[in-house]
């Protein structure tokens, strides 16, 4: 390996780790420079996401090796970066990453706050210069608080946040999560901040302005996101409060899901399927599948898919997993699929990564590692410039509205002006317009984090509006920020107002089932017409193509499909549902990723494109860990019986009792312990006062820990039990041993920590008053959110964007008369 004393600051140079076909692969970022100066998971995915779509990206590891080489995701997340070693805590380290930093556009840390200033590597440094350099921090729980010097860890974070609290199992407490989650969503949320600014400053270079409201001359631009803020973006629906809530019966957690027609069942051969019918209209598919058609009368399910209460519920939990006992899973798959019902059978991760759906997608590639030979593992996950076959005539697929061939393509060159709403100041997004025809989670939560960094963000609904506005804590998350319109886009008058919208837009975001809109008259190929410029982003449960293309999809199918269920039930248990709905979120971060690529490539080429991401290539980023398959490859990690942690050293342990100094919610309180190193052994058992375990022949080396996991785990657990939760914490923070309580101390959106780091907002709505709500998870530059408002009522601000999008009062009373655009009533402010 190269050393350090081996590099020119004057020249940086270093090892190409690089994939297969040995060079960086065009893509929207092609030309883009970044330098990684990251040492934690959700660094290494974002630039290995950056590296997948063109940028050049060089890595900044320490001599001895990245701490994250001995993980098993890293042979994935490192091909095709340039390696340069440099030691931080040395002047010339120092000066080697100050000479990337100079040529670079994007600089990426993840270094505890406090380290980038004593390091001389802060944005006012750097932007000395470079003042092109946009800078990009992850730290674990923001830049200010009492946790800002939490290591940047996963499971410390899923605790501190109440993911685990909030996740149910088979026991009391809090579960252990084996999807690093938090990493995942921190990585996407810092691309948010980089391609927003970069769209920022393509801007300001086409005007020949040295900077803009986002990028200071001095400064650069500086993008901030957390491990904490990637714990808010998966659980967003938690951390929402409103001045006159809704009623809502509380379902009991359960581990399997706590809603019948949403929750996994076993079959008679000991395998499971997940259901997955999210509202009524499916319900009584399910009833004639099980050859059981007088449930749809039965005056306890009338209200599907929540029911009356807990008790139906139960009943109905009883009599479903009874007749799905009575046939095995083959027989089943056939007959659910017949009717069309929502479901996905519960694989593991290796059946996943030989799905057929996977394999039809591209979703897998073949490298050759020089010590493993070849590996299988996942291809990028945002697929970009897609190729569609030509649309079906209009007789096959529906007359589109009489006029629209007809309508002038200047409203793609020349947009209206936009209203007084529209967000201004330090917003990178100010002045792009995205068109959200989608609906519920993956397809509009990715429109509201452009709202939050400025974009103008149109929801365009049908009639019946969003599936899941009844959501209320959901709804108003996935929504946040937008301006609302109901068209019914399958009348000819409909379908011509929303082409003549999209003719002023930036971007759609669009996730019918494949070909309803293009039968509809608004697919890609007619809104290219009007909108040549056009980045429209098809979001889909399974792809385009394939086997499944017709499947409909929610998140639970995709974690049962994927593994993700089987990984959390662990080998020796059933397969456990996790309560985030990871895969919808995480479809949602990647298509707003996706869309602010591809307009910073069309700033380069003045062309749009078609882009898709699905809930089955964000299945597959989240595993890019375990989604792989190399010769002599040992058993894929899963979780363990009890769900506390893989390794006694990683693990929950349960205390005395909270004690006077630590919030909990309920009366357990637990410990997440976090120690990867022998320093952090070392400290933990003088924290303990049990120095003497360090010369324990049982304990003396990792591999002895391992192999005596048990007996150390049951020692940790006797001493865990006989102290209060703070005495815990302090005694071990106060030695530097990795911990955070699992109790959920930042576990509502009243906590003092999201509010310092900015991670909050207030927002009046119509019927619910003063909504508090998380926003603002990516910042730029440290403005606060542009998101200007809640989620728009059902058709809210249906006149004011119509008249931007050019048409005339008289044609938008004619919308309003005849029922195609509806509004609330004056006085009725129902959403």
């Amino acid at each position: 390996m190269t050393t350090e004393a081996d590099v020119s600051p004057a020249a940086p140079g270093g090892r190409s780790v690089a994939p297969a076909a040995g060079a960086v692969p065009a893509g929207p970022l092609t030309g883009l420079r970044v330098v990684d100066v990251t040492t934690t998971m959700a660094g290494a995915v974002a630039t290995m996401l950056l590296a997948h779509h063109g940028a050049e990206v060089t890595a900044v590891e320490p001599p001895a090796g990245h701490p994250l080489a001995g993980e098993a995701g890293f042979g994935v997340w490192a091909p095709g970066k340039t390696v340069v070693p440099a030691n931080l805590r040395t002047t010339a380290g120092r000066s080697v990453v100050r000479a990337l930093a100079a040529t670079a556009d994007v600089l990426l840390d993840d270094l505890p706050p406090g380290d980038l200033e004593r390091f001389n590597l802060d944005p006012a440094s750097l932007a000395a210069i470079n003042p092109r350099l946009i800078h990009t921090s992850i730290t674990a729980c923001g830049a200010v608080g009492p946790w800002r010097d939490l290591p940047a860890d996963e499971s410390l974070v899923a605790a501190l946040s109440g993911i685990m609290r909030r996740q149910p199992g088979f026991r009391d407490g809090p579960m252990y999560i084996t999807l690093p989650l938090c990493s995942y969503a921190a990585a996407l949320l810092s691309l948010h901040g980089i391609g927003a600014a970069l769209l920022a400053r393509d801007r300001a270079g086409q005007h020949g302005h040295a900077s803009s409201p986002t990028i200071h001359p001095r400064t650069g631009s500086r993008v901030e996101t957390s491990l904490l803020a990637g714990a808010l973006a998966m659980s967003g629906a938690t951390f929402v409060t409103t001045e006159r809530p809704q009623p809502f019966d509380a379902l009991t957690r359960l581990a399997l899901g706590a809603m019948p027609l949403y929750r996994l069942y076993q079959t008679r051969d000991g395998r499971w399927l997940h259901l997955g019918a999210i509202n009524a209209r499916f319900w009584p598919r399910i009833a004639l599948a099980v050859d059981r058609p007088e449930l749809i009368s039965d005056p306890r399910f009338q209200s599907p898919p929540r029911m009356a209460d807990n008790d139906a519920r139960r009943a109905l939990i009883d009599i479903l997993a009874a007749e799905f006992d009575r046939r095995p899973f083959a027989e089943w798959d056939r007959i659910l699929d017949e009717h069309d019902v929502p479901y996905a059978p519960s694989q593991t991760v290796d059946e996943f990564l030989h799905d057929p759906q996977v394999r039809q997608q591209g979703m897998i590639v073949t490298v050759d590692d020089p010590a493993l030979g070849p590996v299988e593992q996942i291809a990028p996950v945002l697929k970009f410039g897609v190729q569609r076959p030509p649309a079906a005539p209009a007789s096959e697929r529906g007359a589109p509205a009489p006029g629209t061939a007809a309508i002038d393509d200047s409203h793609s060159v020349s947009r209206p002006p936009r209203s007084g709403e529209q967000p201004t100041g330090a917003a990178p997004l100010a002045g792009f317009r995205v068109v959200d025809v989608s609906g519920y989670i993956a397809g509009p939560y990715g429109g509201a984090f452009l709202a939050d960094l400025g974009a103008d963000v149109i929801k365009v609904e049908g009639p019946d509006g969003d599936g899941l506005r009844g959501l209320h804590g959901g709804f108003l998350t996935w929504n946040r920020g937008k301006r609302g319109v109901c068209l019914d886009l399958r009348t000819t008058v409909g379908r011509d107002a929303y082409l003549r919208l999209v003719a002023t837009a930036d971007a759609i975001i669009e996730n019918m089932r494949p070909g309803v809109a293009d039968r509809l008259g608004v697919g890609y190929d007619a809104v290219r017409a009007v909108n040549p410029r056009i980045v429209y982003c098809y979001v889909s449960a399974y792809g385009s193509t394939g086997p499944y293309r017709h499947k409909p999809g929610v998140d639970p199918l995709m974690q049962a499909r994927s593994g993700i269920e089987r990984a959390q039930g662990g080998l020796e248990g059933p397969p456990v549902f996790l309560m985030p709905p990871v895969t919808d979120n995480t479809a949602a971060m990647l298509n707003a990723t996706a869309v602010l690529f591809a307009l910073h490539e069309r700033e380069r080429t003045g062309a749009g494109q078609l882009v898709e991401c699905s809930l089955l290539t964000a299945a597959c980023l989240l595993q890019s860990d375990s989604l792989t398959a190399y010769p002599g490859q040992p058993p894929r990690p899963a979780n363990d019986r009890h769900h506390l942690g893989p390794h006694p050293l990683r693990r929950l342990y349960r205390c005395k009792d909270a004690g006077s100094r630590v919030r909990a919610a309920g009366d357990a309180a637990w410990l997440m312990l976090a120690c990867r190193h022998e320093r952090d052994w070392i400290a933990l058992c003088r924290a303990l006062r049990r120095p003497e375990w360090t010369r324990d022949s049982r304990f003396s080396s990792p591999r002895a820990r391992a192999d005596h996991g048990r007996e150390l785990a049951e020692l940790l657990a006797g001493r865990f039990a006989a102290l209060p939760l703070d005495r815990a914490v302090s005694a071990l923070r106060g030695r530097g041993v990795p911990c955070a309580p699992a109790t959920g101390y930042c576990d509502t959106i009243d906590d003092p920590l999201l509010f310092e780091n900015g991670y909050t907002a207030s927002f009046a709505h119509a019927q619910l008053g003063e909504v508090r709500q998380t926003a603002g998870l990516t910042r730029v530059n440290g403005a606060p959110p542009a998101t200007a408002r809640t989620a728009p009522l059902l058709g809210e601000h249906g006149r004011a964007v119509l008249a931007e999008a050019g048409l005339t009062a008289a044609e938008i009373d004619t919308l309003f008369a005849t029922g195609v655009a509806t509004e609330p009533e004056a006085g009725n402010h129902g959403g």
